[in-house]
């Protein structure tokens, strides 16, 4: 209930802020209105209030010491998912970060989603079956499974629609950033997937293990950004250097995190591959589609015009065509060459819901 109501606040105040015209400042103005808002809700429904009750300071060392870790995993969380901006602008122009950081977190927002909620959901599983390590690499493997299908099948369908939906939406503005979307998308499902390793880790108690090995991959990926904008100015070089580095840097970390449960690299890529594959085929077949229906659309629909009628129409003929195109390209590969993958994703939804679509494609 927190979050769901922190993220409409602070999602909500952004925009508000942007429209009101506070710049940069939209982005931290909603965190005070965060802080008291779930501070009134907290105790609304507890009606407990600390500052009443004895510090019980001889409390404080254990509770230091036990969450020192857990600090300095948060910390370097941050440097992993968000540090690769602020290295990229040690080295590079502030119009490329900008281009770069719009296209990053157009992906970044719905990989985030998968992240949290498959963090939300493993960790408690693997921390119940810590004596049961059979028990812990199948939940793994399951996870992995669903977590590869829902990541690639989401950044496919962004990184498809992206041109026409920025297109109809700002014109033009941010089609500088397409590349960037594009390589991403492509990249980021891996990304995605460490979230497995980090549960694994948290599950054993090894909260220093993972604070360091989070820190190093943070770095990795930091230096990478900054020796990319040393090297080139190319917003779309830039996306592929660090979008490799965010796969190789992934793929080490859920190899190194999941070995001791006896999950070797080559099973890793058996089970990742295929999926991967066809992520980035539906990918370049809706980039191909909008590209076609693009260069056919008639006279009269011109996807620049002033009016946002004329560009409702070409640029939703280019959202259906290579929406469409995408999603049964996904949906084929995945039946033939990832039917586990899609299984495991079927059963998250509720009977009444999957049922149909199981049936449909005769899993």
């Amino acid at each position: 209930m927190f979050e769901v109501l922190g993220g409409i606040v602070r999602y909500g105040g952004m925009i508000a802020g942007a429209l009101a015209g506070l710049g940069p400042l939209s982005f931290v103005a909603p965190l005070p209105v965060i802080g008291l808002l779930e501070a009134s809700v907290g105790f609304l429904l507890t009606r407990r209030t600390p500052r009443r009750r004895p510090p019980e300071t001889d409390r404080w060392r254990g509770l230091l010491a036990s969450s020192t870790w857990l600090v300095a995993s948060a910390v370097a969380g941050s440097a992993l998912y968000l540090g690769s901006h602020m290295a990229l602008g040690l080295s590079a122009s502030t119009e490329l970060v900008g281009v770069y950081f719009f296209g990053y977190a157009l992906v970044w927002q719905s990989g985030y989603l998968i992240i949290s909620t498959a963090e939300r959901v493993l960790l408690p599983v693997l921390s119940r079956l810590r004596s049961e390590p059979d028990r812990q690499r199948l939940a793994v493997l399951r996870t992995l499974r669903a977590v590869s299908v829902l990541a690639f099948s989401a950044c496919a369908l962004i990184g498809a629609l992206y041109p026409g939906a920025e297109n109809l939406i700002w014109r033009g503005k941010w089609a500088v950033a397409t590349p960037v979307v594009q390589i991403v998308a492509l990249c980021y499902p891996i990304f995605t997937l460490h979230v497995i390793a980090r549960c694994v880790i948290t599950a054993w108690g090894r909260f220093r293990a993972h604070a360091i090995s989070v820190a190093l991959a943070g770095a990795a990926l930091m230096l990478t950004a900054w020796a990319s904008g040393m090297v080139t100015q190319d917003v779309a070089t830039v996306g592929w250097i660090t979008g490799v580095a965010m796969v190789i840097t992934s793929f080490t970390y859920l190899a190194w995190g999941t070995r001791d449960l006896r999950i070797g690299v080559r099973q890793l890529v058996a089970e990742i591959g295929p999926v991967a594959l066809i992520g980035a085929v539906a990918l370049a077949i809706g980039m191909i589609i909008d590209r076609l229906v693009l260069r056919g659309i008639g006279p009269g629909l011109d996807p620049v015009a002033e009016a946002f009628e004329t560009r409702l129409v070409a640029d939703g003929m280019r959202l259906v065509a290579a929406g469409i195109g995408t999603a049964i390209v996904l949906v084929v590969g995945f039946r033939f060459a990832a039917a586990s993958g899609l299984r495991e994703c079927l059963q998250v939804l509720p009977e009444r819901w999957g049922r149909i679509p199981r049936r449909w494609l005769d899993l």
